[in-house]
């Protein structure tokens, strides 16, 4: 017991120190007045804004393509870099002086269940900002456990950004992994994974208001509700040793992410 608890702490204390962190000022305060006005709205902006945004909040680390175990469970803390082009005027629209990348922290908890199934559930903070992301997903290994032939899984999601009061965000996709898992002297599992990944984004916002020049009064306005696809090519790696469980994981395509998560697998 002893071993367990200083085990969780080792491996979980990054997540508490991050988290804790006093807050700094507030970058990704994010300005969506600056989208429309008397002029018109502008929907490719405002679309390529929350398409950049709904990848960076929604939850990580797809695969393996294999479960925890039907007995198993996993919790783990991720950090995500995000690459984003700051040179965009949708981002200097929006927040002014964004960073060249976004940091996403993400608290993750997997169970396994019977039949190859597995549920989890993420919060998500992107860092100097308000905005929280809150997420659940499940996985089903249709080929798991077999050592002439690679595991295969597919796994669902939905995720919802809160804490901007101008912004309603829903993400929800699915993620078809492939992965092989290899001992290394007996000690160390390593796990390989690669699949393709397509999300969903449903973004809208409330009422807006922009001062025209000379004006008393805002005019008010409401960006149109944007339904749209994005996909990518994951690549990652997962190395378990005793409980401690470690991985790496890559987003391919139109916005590239990369994170790196420090877990306990029970």
């Amino acid at each position: 017991m002893k071993f367990f608890r200083f085990s969780a702490l080792t491996a979980l204390a990054p997540a508490a120190i991050l988290w804790a962190t006093p807050a700094q000022a507030q970058r990704y305060e994010l300005d969506l007045s600056t989208f429309g006005g008397a002029g018109g709205t502008d929907e490719a902006g405002f679309q390529s804004l929350v398409g950049d945004l709904a990848l960076a909040m929604h939850p990580k680390f797809a695969g393996p393509g294999s479960t925890v175990g039907g007995l198993g469970i996993d919790i783990a803390y991720g950090i995500a870099l995000v690459d984003i082009d700051e040179t965009k005027d949708y981002w200097n629209d929006a927040v002014g002086e964004p960073g060249g990348a976004l940091q996403v922290s993400h608290l993750h908890v997997r169970k396994g269940l019977p039949y190859s199934f597995e549920l989890g559930g993420v919060v998500s903070h992107l860092h100097e900002s308000d905005i929280w992301g809150v997420g659940l997903e499940l996985k089903w290994a249709f080929i798991e456990g077999n050592h002439q032939a690679p595991d295969f899984g597919f796994r669902t999601h939905i995720n919802t950004v809160l804490g901007d009061r101008d912004l309603v965000l829903l993400t929800s996709g699915g993620d078809l992994m492939l992965s092989w898992t290899f001992g290394i002297g007996g000690l160390v599992q390593t796990t390989p994974y690669a699949g393709y990944e397509l999300t969903y984004v449903h973004a809208k916002s409330h009422v807006l208001g922009a001062f025209a020049e000379g004006a008393l009064q805002p005019s008010t306005f409401i960006l149109p509700t944007q339904d749209f696809l994005r996909h990518r090519a994951v690549v990652g790696l997962r190395v378990v040793a005793g409980i401690a469980d470690f991985g790496f994981e890559a987003g391919l395509g139109e916005l590239q992410s990369y994170t790196f998560k420090v877990g306990l697998s029970l």
